[in-house]
């Protein structure tokens, strides 16, 4: 009777170990889903941006020909930024002044879109093409008298753009002939005025012994350039001559 006892005991412990056994692993993992981080939720791959078109243009203008062999070309985009070049070389940027982008805008809001071009033989037979392309954004039909209105400021603005550019490359160059003249660094010239005028000769109006100069009427600029407490005075053509005149 004893020892039927004793392994009803026996059975009842092992019962109570394994129960405890039990709970104690379901707590282990209970701990380890608590434990371990939530799994992160896949994003879908971003789509990629496409790639942003050129500026298209509104107005191109171009000019080709002519007497003295012409071949440039204007562009004015979307945001309203002039573009110009001569046919052969890269396009350069200039703003436009506040004057020009009225106008212009004005152009732009009013004409609807049109095609230009004009062969001008006013000269001779020179055969000089003006054309102009605009895609304005008013209902306004242009009437040729207009066209050529529109195509007669797209050059004036170029002209306007490359004489600008001229200038300031005509006074760098200057600026560094005098900066080597003085053995001084081209940071320590500055330019005073840049002036037109049209020199009597092709020597530019500086006169030296036993130089022969053509008595022509020569376009070109008066540049005035200041070296600490010196001023010299360089003289120009259009097209890249200078030559240094007296200091002042």
């Amino acid at each position: 009777m004893r020892k039927i006892w004793f392994v009803e005991v026996i059975i009842v412990v092992l019962v109570l170990v394994m129960g405890v056994a039990v709970a104690f692993q379901q707590r282990i993992h209970a701990n380890d889903a608590l434990l371990s981080p939530a799994p992160t939720p896949t994003s879908p791959a971003p789509t990629p941006e496409p790639a942003l078109s050129p500026v298209r243009p509104i107005l191109r203008w171009h000019r080709i020909g002519g007497f003295a062999g012409y071949c440039d070309q204007l562009s004015i985009d979307v945001l309203n930024q002039p573009h110009y070049s001569r046919c052969d070389e890269g396009p350069r940027f200039a703003p436009l002044t506040q004057e020009e982008l009225s106008a212009y805008l004005v152009y732009a809001a009013r004409y609807a879109p049109f095609e230009y071009s004009v062969q001008d033989n006013s000269g001779g037979p020179d055969n000089l093409i003006v054309s102009l392309s605009f895609v304005g954004r008013g209902s306004h039909v242009v009437s040729a008298a207009e066209q050529a209105e529109l195509a007669g400021w797209a050059g004036a603005l170029y002209d306007r753009l490359l004489r600008e550019e001229q200038r300031e490359d005509l006074a760098a160059s200057a600026r560094t002939h005098l900066a080597r003249r003085l053995g001084i660094s081209t940071d320590a010239i500055t330019t005073i005025s840049v002036e037109s005028v049209t020199w009597p000769d092709a020597c530019l109006g500086v006169v030296e012994e036993s130089l022969f100069c053509a008595r022509v009427l020569t376009p070109g600029y008066r540049l005035v350039l200041d070296a600490g407490d010196s001023r010299y005075e360089y003289h120009t053509d259009l097209h890249g001559l200078f030559r240094p005149a007296t200091g002042l």
